[in-house]
């Protein structure tokens, strides 16, 4: 199996994460072998970085993970969410993420 953890250990790469998504520089070795994985997909390349989303969606158990984080940061503040995001990890974090981003967006267009 290709994987991006597997890709990015052989090429000594970092693979930043920005919610649900992955990203890389694009000036990584062996970028052409990220559009073969088979756990995430290119979805972009764009200003130097190459971008990635998982190929397969949600599972009903992270489905419902993610409704659970995402009621318990309802009425949170945004320190509060930063603050949580960093004691999480993997999938609960990216949750996370995801959710204070949507809150800092929504405050912009106010």
């Amino acid at each position: 199996m290709r994987t991006l953890q597997g890709w990015a250990t052989k090429n000594n790469v970092v693979v930043s994460r920005h919610c649900h998504a992955r990203c890389v520089r694009s000036n990584a070795p062996n970028k052409s072998e990220l559009f073969r994985l088979d756990d995430y997909y290119v979805s972009s390349v764009t200003g130097g970085t190459i971008w990635l989303i998982r190929c397969n969606p949600f599972s009903e158990a992270e489905k419902k993970i993610r409704a659970n984080i995402r009621n318990w940061c309802v009425g949170m503040t945004l320190i509060q969410l930063n603050s949580l995001m960093h004691e999480r990890e993997g999938f609960e974090r990216d949750c996370i993420e995801e959710f204070l981003m949507e809150v800092q967006a929504e405050q912009r267009e106010e």
